[in-house]
């Protein structure tokens, strides 16, 4: 359950701090994969309540799991957020894909040979736990373009596709995810007449 901070300058509008939440709780579920419904979020805009940088308001989450005041789940009257990366595509690769894209990228002769080169040109070790594989056409594009008018199968044939692939560390990859969320990129809530669980 992680906590977001943001200190915001006065003056905002709720449409602008919507935006702005909604942005950094989508680069948060990117980058590290929580449920996403744990959205809990501060807001403070000084000079409101003068030196000790009041006027907090919490943001209250709007799907997903809700906990009563006994700590338990509690059932939610609200649907979800029904199409997002975490229920249309896979939530790992099939056998052998990870190994393909470290085979790809690893570097074959020199000082670092047996070491692989991101796509930002970061040299690490294969088993670095900082490396993250990168869809080099973002999964969120993809669903906006076709996924949400085609089939489970052809979604999972899209996100195992090593020639789509890219090794990034996990900053590089998150940061481009929560530009993209600053951006507005969303999923679509819609599907086609093509689409199947």
């Amino acid at each position: 359950m992680p906590l977001m901070r943001f200190d915001i300058l006065e003056g905002r509008t709720d449409s602008e701090l919507k935006t702005l939440l909604d942005a950094a709780h989508e680069a948060m579920l990117e980058a590290f994969n929580v449920p996403p419904g744990d959205r809990y979020q501060i807001v403070t805009e000084p000079g409101t309540l003068g030196a000790n940088g009041g006027n907090i308001r919490i943001v209250p989450r709007n799907a997903g799991p809700i906990r009563g005041p006994d700590g338990r789940f509690v059932a939610s009257q609200e649907p979800p957020s029904v199409y997002n990366r975490s229920s249309q595509y896979p939530s790992g690769y099939r056998a052998g894909t990870v190994d393909k894209v470290l085979d790809a990228n690893t570097i074959k002769s020199g000082p670092n040979a047996g070491k692989v080169r991101t796509m930002d040109g970061d040299i690490v070790a294969r088993d670095d736990p900082r490396l993250t594989i990168e869809h080099n056409k973002p999964v969120v594009e993809q669903w906006n373009e076709t996924g949400y008018n085609s089939s489970r199968a052809a979604r999972n044939d899209f996100y195992n596709d090593t020639d789509n692939m890219s090794l990034r560390l996990r900053s590089a990859n998150s940061a481009d995810g929560g530009r993209m969320s600053a951006s507005g990129v969303r999923y679509r809530q819609d599907v086609g007449p093509d689409y199947s669980q």
